[in-house]
C-alpha cells in the first residue's frame, strides 16, 4: 500500500464520516420530532455538529500529517493491524 492508496482510503473514510454524520443528524431530528419537550434548541444542535465536524477534521489532518512523515511499510502494518483488531472485536 503506497501513499496514494492511503490517501484514497482517507478520502473514503471522510466520505463515510460525512454520511454517518448526516444519518446521526437525521436520527436526532426524528427523535426531536417524536419528543419535542426533550429536544435541544436548533442552535445548540448546530453548534455541537460543527464542533464534532471540526474535531474530525483536526483528527484527519493530524493523521494525514503523520502519514506523510512515516515510512509506507509502517503505515501499512499499523493499518492492517487496526483492521484485524477491528474485525475481531465485532
Amino acid at each position: 500500500m503506497n501513499n496514494t492508496s492511503i490517501r484514497e482510503e482517507l478520502e473514503r473514510l471522510k466520505a463515510e464520516l460525512e454520511a454517518l454524520s448526516s444519518v446521526v443528524a437525521e436520527e436526532e431530528a426524528n427523535a426531536a420530532d417524536a419528543n419535542p419537550d426533550d429536544a435541544a434548541s436548533p442552535q445548540s444542535k448546530s453548534d455541537s455538529e460543527s464542533a464534532l465536524k471540526r474535531q474530525f477534521h483536526e483528527v484527519f489532518e493530524s493523521l494525514e500529517h503523520e502519514l506523510r512523515e512515516l515510512p509506507a511499510i509502517t503505515c501499512l502494518v499499523v493499518f492492517t493491524l487496526g483492521i484485524i483488531l477491528g474485525r475481531n472485536l465485532r
